[in-house]
């Protein structure tokens, strides 16, 4: 979303953010290009002080276009933007779990009404999308746009030393929300076949949720603890991304996280679950290895490999980085939402 509301050209189109619940990095940058932002604090799982706040929002700036990303966003922008013959309401998701079943479905249906068109960022989560009951007619399938991230080496020893890893640290990543969906287990089982394989590496988790405390629980009983950082959030990944030798996905789920292309685009040779999705990302053998959901001996094998072949990782890396550049360039991103905008204007 900051990708985009940056890039949108401004003698056309008058950008300004919103958001849920907090800015964090995506704040500062929006600040810094001159793209005016708003933080509600949404302090509730269901807070009805958010609805009240976006219809003062919207009354005081008047949009013609509403662009929602994510469930709750997707929930309450819709919510406080019905009944509004003017304003059109574009939702976006990049997860085929953020909708399901339950109270989220529901929610989902109550206010899909008001859904003028609603766009997925692969064919995978438009389908995922098509099955709970929304039209052909108003889906949409726009690529993200992700930046090749600049890694400046004179940092490595300051994050680093941020996260307490000793300097000659061989680093495996993960990065993203601690459910079970993400079989945070696979990660630790993994990593514990890893270290006996690597003394010097470590494995570093970035990212919050119910999984939490049974993550720590099993390094502990692992006894790979001491080798192991679970990091709630860390608000600059591109720094993230310089001080990493392989990235891990273990999830199950079949959408594609922008965290993953983004390590690709970083250069950093990733092993990852078997899925529809990064299949049709990764290149097994080229710029990455797939394995098995759960299959944690393979991602030990996989780890070891690129951890023990410096001339294999590094051709791996620019591989996944140049695949990157060339399928999700911002600039195609940009260009593609303009045009949708122009469009659901004009009609």
């Amino acid at each position: 979303m900051s990708l985009l509301a940056r890039g949108l050209p401004r003698a056309e189109f008058d950008v300004k953010a919103i958001a849920l619940t907090r800015g964090g990095s995506l704040e500062e940058e929006l600040r810094q290009h001159a793209v005016p932002s708003r933080i509600i604090g949404k302090r509730l799982p269901f807070d009805p002080f958010v609805i009240w706040e976006l219809r003062r929002w919207l009354d005081a700036n008047q949009p013609q276009v509403l662009h929602t990303w994510g469930y709750a966003a997707n929930l309450y922008g819709r919510w406080a933007g019905r009944k509004r013959k003017h304003l059109k309401i574009i939702a976006s998701d990049s997860s085929v779990g953020s909708v399901q079943s339950g109270l989220r479905l529901a929610g989902d249906k109550w206010v899909r009404k008001a859904t003028s068109l609603f766009v997925a960022n692969t064919d995978v989560v438009a389908e995922h999308y098509r099955q709970l009951g929304y039209q052909d007619v108003i889906l949409r399938v726009i690529p993200p746009g992700i930046p090749l991230p600049t890694t400046n080496p004179s940092k490595r020893e300051q994050i680093l030393k941020q996260l307490d890893l000793p300097p000659q640290a061989r680093v495996v990543a993960s990065v993203g929300p601690l459910s079970r969906e993400s079989r945070v287990d696979d990660l630790i089982w993994a990593f514990h076949l890893v270290k006996q394989l690597a003394g010097n590496a470590f494995l570093v988790i970035v990212g919050d949720g119910p999984e939490r405390q049974r993550a720590l629980d099993l390094a502990n009983h692992m006894q790979c603890e001491k080798a192991v950082r679970i990091v709630p959030q860390f608000d600059h990944h591109n720094d993230l991304y310089g001080i990493m030798n392989v990235f891990w996905l273990a999830s199950e789920r079949t959408a594609i996280p922008t965290r993953l292309m983004s390590a690709l685009a970083a250069g950093v040779p990733v092993v990852c679950s078997k899925t529809d999705s990064t299949e049709s990302i990764v290149d097994n053998g080229t710029d990455g290895f797939l394995v098995k959901v759960g299959d944690t001996a393979g991602f030990a094998q996989y780890t070891d490999r690129l951890l023990s072949d410096t001339e294999m990782a590094k051709r791996m890396g620019q591989a996944g980085r140049q695949k990157i550049a060339a399928r999700f360039s911002p600039e195609n991103m940009v260009q593609s939402y303009s045009e949708l905008y122009r469009q659901v204007v004009g009609e």
